[in-house]
């Protein structure tokens, strides 16, 4: 099966947050035997409009070249929001059958006069389909409800799935001490709910919860000049350890070393860290929202607390911390069996196993 790859993200988590999800997808596509015949991308991110719009029209340029003359079985879109109006013109000639894989930024907050445009000119590209992936059941209703067609059209793969390879417990017993009593690692930004974090923890040591106790903040992002100011408002010097770093590569490690992953996005297409947190041995603290709930069971593998609640998540950490070490082994436990079900290998096998059969079910 040949596979072009077509994609606004480059493929590499040095030049976008979102690439590795891409990158994720196709190195498992090619391992189950796929062939990827060629990759349009963007590399790095452009401020510029005039020139952004430049770097578009060569996109969409490239991949009508590829699909006029390089042999592909199926052309996999990525983030296809962005390439709304080629789809749109592409639809009409199906020049080779089109594979939509949204992730999530694509379908949710598209409030700009462009964007809620391109949506319009994606629901018959969106139909003329042969498959549409999305990471989770949660975005599998939304696109759903958006577009008007059935879920038997939409394929949930989960992001590329847990690479088990990177992401594995570096000490087996269950009942080892952790140097962080718990932990944040994601993106620094609003969205991602690191302030909510924060507050949480100056909750309970106002009110004596916490004395000698660490805690990790690790990432970067745009809200970096923010953190320690808050730090340092909320009295919490001596309480936070963050760690500066977008280095993917180093998020196994920090999964190693803390007791729980705190996750307090506000908004998660699947919210893969936590997965991956989970492959580690580490159970997640998380919002209640559509992405995490997909993973995260209740009293299981985790606590769900109130998105935007930090009182709340003061006392999911509170509760979490006055387990005895035979609770946290069971919470550990069972967190790791759920990740073995989003195993890279298994994800990519259903994934593959799916596009072959859409595709020879679409010729017969």
């Amino acid at each position: 099966m040949k596979i072009g790859i077509v994609s606004n993200m480059y493929p590499s988590e040095n030049d976008s947050k979102y690439g590795i999800f891409v990158k994720g997808i196709t190195e498992s596509l090619i391992k189950k035997g796929a062939e990827v015949t060629f990759l349009c991308v963007i590399k790095g991110k452009e401020q510029n409009k005039f020139k952004k719009i430049i770097k578009y029209l060569k996109l969409y340029f490239d991949t009508v070249f590829n699909l006029l003359f390089k042999k592909t079985d199926a052309v996999y879109f990525h983030y296809p929001l962005h390439f709304a109006p080629l789809l749109y013109i592409l639809s009409f000639f199906m020049i080779k059958p089109a594979v939509l894989n949204f992730h999530g930024t694509d379908l949710l907050n598209n409030n700009s006069g462009t964007l809620r445009f391109f949506d319009k000119l994606l629901k018959r590209a969106v139909k003329c389909a042969r498959l549409i992936v999305v990471p989770s059941k949660h975005l599998q209703q939304v696109v759903c409800e958006k577009f008007h067609i059935e879920e038997e059209m939409v394929f949930v793969s989960p992001s590329g799935g847990v690479d088990f390879t990177l992401f594995k417990m570096d000490d087996d017993n269950p009942a080892s001490i952790k140097e962080y009593t718990a932990g944040f690692v994601s993106r620094i930004s609003e969205s991602k709910g690191w302030k909510v974090y924060l507050d949480a923890i100056g909750i309970l040591k106002r009110k004596g919860a916490i004395t000698t106790q660490k805690f990790l903040l690790a990432g970067t992002g745009p809200d970096d000049d923010y953190v320690q100011k808050r730090i340092a408002a909320l009295d919490l010097s001596d309480s936070i350890v963050f760690v500066k770093t977008g280095e993917q590569t180093r998020f196994p490690g920090f999964f190693n070393t803390v007791d729980v992953l705190v996750f307090p996005s506000y908004s998660e297409s699947l919210g893969l860290i936590g997965l991956e947190a989970m492959a580690c041995g580490t159970p997640v603290i998380g919002s209640r929202i559509g992405g995490i709930a997909q993973y995260l069971t209740e009293d299981q593998n985790g606590f769900f607390f109130e998105t935007g609640s930090a009182p709340d998540l003061a006392e999911k950490i509170e509760k979490w911390m006055n387990f005895s070490k035979v609770e946290k082994m069971r919470f550990r436990e069972s967190a790791l069996n759920t990740a073995k079900d989003y195993d890279r290998n298994r994800i990519a096998a259903l994934l593959y196993k799916k596009l072959a059969w859409s595709l020879n079910s679409q010729e017969m």
